[in-house]
């Protein structure tokens, strides 16, 4: 997303200085991209609900889309807290048999009662932990909870700067080729 968001912002200022949008266009492209992620944030905390049912439970997204799962397919609650590089943060996951996070939500999503009530509802234990985990250390444990790339960030950065200049060499390359056939 936000590499997206730079792209979009680096064509727009390159137009804006080579006579094709203007400032005013660049402005609104701006007013446009904050509005979207105000009226994201706004509708996932307004529609994110994780509920239980007699033999169910779920969860509904952002957008209101509701998915359903059996009871029987929930193997376990836990709380861990991860440190993704940004600080850390607990974590509830619904585990199902398979070993593969349903539902993830924060503690602060919803209030303590609630959350015990979910839990009460589901007729399971959570299973906390207080030690801060890194992504390798949560992978290790629930391998289908963290993406490889969450686990190995420098690779993946590393790999976006090759690929980025990979690109650029194309894009310098063919400029220097088509410059010298006229």
């Amino acid at each position: 997303m936000t590499l997206m968001v730079l792209g979009l912002l680096a064509w727009t200022i390159r137009s804006a200085s080579s006579g094709g949008v203007g400032a005013a266009g660049a402005a609104a492209m701006v007013v446009v991209l904050a509005a979207l992620l105000v009226s994201y944030l706004a509708l996932y905390l307004r529609n994110f609900s994780v509920f239980a049912g007699q033999g169910y439970f779920g969860k509904t997204d952002a957008l209101g889309r509701r998915r359903i799962w059996p009871r029987e397919t929930l193997d376990r609650a836990v709380l861990r807290t991860v440190n993704f590089g940004q600080g850390a943060n607990p974590r509830y996951m619904l585990i199902s048999t398979d070993g593969t996070p349903l539902i993830l939500f924060s503690p602060r999503m919803f209030e303590p009662v609630a959350t015990s009530a979910l839990f009460r509802r589901l007729a399971v234990h959570v299973d906390a932990r207080d030690e801060v985990l890194g992504p390798a250390e949560l992978r290790r444990e629930f391998p289908k909870a963290v993406p490889l790339w969450a686990v190995h960030p420098r690779l993946l950065g590393l790999g976006l700067v090759l690929s980025l200049c990979a690109v650029l060499a194309v894009i310098v390359t063919g400029a220097v080729l088509t410059y010298r056939a006229h």
